[in-house]
């Protein structure tokens, strides 16, 4: 529960900073003539433009600030590790190797990193995990809550040509990760439970800059 409450929370601060930069438009339109308003014609060019690169930023930037801290258990009963050399595999003890930062990167969609290493979990064009150093396009895992809050989570980039079927992270039987074409929707393999550590949660980007646009200097400019 408490993760379904953290994504719905984001998703309403992302949606008010929005709403914040769109009132500042309109109280810059608001205060000028039809003289002036031809001449600002490039700064509404201007404004709209940033506010396309914010949003793309957003969706593919690198994270500079972590998410929610939390342990992913498998079904299968295993929870998904990260080793220093960059191994991934399950593990049924707990330690600190099975700590990640899920990152919201997109609508649904996060990246996985490990709290030891900092790497993130990345699925290649064969279905074969691995770990990445670095945020890329491989690294955005989509999310999808099924029941009694279990969570798969799918590859953005990469599917089953023929048929459209998502490829999965999963662990089998024995701790072993599978590749994700191998992976069904309907099995224990592809379903985690998100455990939270309490307090650990960290202030995501667009949080942040939420906060930021809503302090009294700002609420006194937009007249909010």
């Amino acid at each position: 529960m408490q993760y379904n409450i953290y994504i719905y929370i984001h998703t309403i601060l992302l949606k008010g900073w929005f709403d914040l930069l769109v009132k500042l438009n309109n109280r810059i339109v608001k205060g000028c003539t039809s003289h002036q308003l031809r001449k600002c014609g490039k700064l509404r060019r201007s404004f709209s433009c940033h506010v396309s690169r914010l949003a793309l930023f957003l969706l593919f930037a690198e994270p500079q600030l972590k998410g929610i801290v939390t342990k992913l258990f498998c079904r299968h009963g295993y929870y998904l590790q990260v080793h220093p050399d960059g191994t991934i595999d399950g593990t049924r003890e707990d330690n600190g190797f099975t700590l990640f930062n899920l990152i919201p990167v997109g609508l649904r969609v996060v990246a996985i990193q490990s709290t030891k290493s900092g790497q993130y979990i990345a699925m290649n064009a064969e279905g074969y995990l691995y770990t990445s150093a670095h945020f890329t396009t491989e690294c955005r895992f989509k999310e999808c809550v099924i029941e009694n809050y279990y969570v798969m989570y799918s590859s953005t980039l990469y599917r089953q040509r023929e048929s459209g079927r998502s490829w999965y992270l999963g662990i089998n039987k024995d701790g072993q990760v599978m590749k994700g074409n191998r992976v069904k929707k309907t099995k224990a393999a592809a379903h985690f439970l998100p455990k939270l550590l309490e307090g650990k949660e960290d202030r995501v980007i667009c949080g942040h800059l939420y906060t930021t646009l809503w302090s009294p200097q700002w609420c006194s400019v937009l007249n909010c």
